[in-house]
């Protein structure tokens, strides 16, 4: 592929999800016109991506060394994997499983945000494909390259890994020490701190609103006493005309 379409597919997917569409409309239509239809037809083949598969794309961006990272101890948690199958050591498997963890987790909070900061919306189910998504790419060394590349069109399902699913290795912790909460869990517990404080600040907006309506009634309610004194003296002004 011309390392110039490749620059402008790069470009193309790294554009706002309602972008894509006309923006490679204008791509294929240049290519047509400058008559180089081999790359007319390469961007014409380019598929908008979902929106999980758009923010794991825009990871691989200003994300690409912590992508990396996660793509290396995908292949470590790979290697323990075969390891343990062969009647090895299982606790090497599980620390490889906690250092994987330790790599998506901070990803995660790089998509809440990108989804954030574009308006989008960083929906629970979202980011729970976006997460899936990373977990794929990091036990699939095809789906690897295309999250590196930035280039996913639909978000990975990171099932059909052996005997050991990614999705089912969760951090170990020390004996008698207290389970640490979820990525998830912890953005729930945040929302929900975030609503709580949203309704205080609404009461206090009522509390504050119902005193200036008080205030204003007893504004009116002297400017109505006014208004009848004066509308006494004009009646009797007038009948003494």
């Amino acid at each position: 592929m011309p390392a110039s379409v490749e620059k402008e597919l790069n470009r193309l997917y790294g554009l706002p999800p309602s972008d894509f569409v006309p923006a490679r409309k204008e791509l294929v239509k240049a290519y047509r016109k400058a008559g180089d239809r081999e790359s007319a037809a390469v961007a014409a083949t380019a598929r908008r991506p979902t929106l999980a598969a758009w923010t794991a794309n825009q990871l691989a961006r200003p994300e690409e060394a912590k992508v990396r990272a996660l793509i290396s101890a995908g292949k470590r948690l790979r290697a323990a994997q075969r390891r343990a199958l062969g009647g090895r050591s299982g606790g090497a498997l599980r620390e490889a499983g906690d250092a994987e963890r330790n790599e998506i987790e901070p990803l995660l909070e790089a998509a809440r945000r990108i989804l954030d900061e574009n308006g989008l919306g960083a929906s629970e189910s979202t980011l729970q494909q976006v997460e899936r998504t990373l977990y794929a790419a990091s036990h699939d060394e095809e789906m690897g390259n295309a999250l590196h590349k930035g280039r996913l069109t639909r978000e990975l399902d990171p099932t059909g890994f052996g005997a050991f699913s990614p999705m089912d290795l969760r951090p170990s912790r020390a004996k008698g020490q207290p389970a640490q909460p979820s990525v998830r869990e912890q953005r729930e517990k945040e929302r929900r701190a975030q609503f709580r404080q949203h309704v205080q600040e609404l009461r206090r907006a009522v509390k504050a609103a119902e005193h200036e309506l008080a205030k204003a009634e007893r504004s009116l309610g002297a400017r109505q006493r006014d208004v009848d004194a004066l509308k006494r003296r004009l009646t009797e002004a007038e009948r003494r005309v």
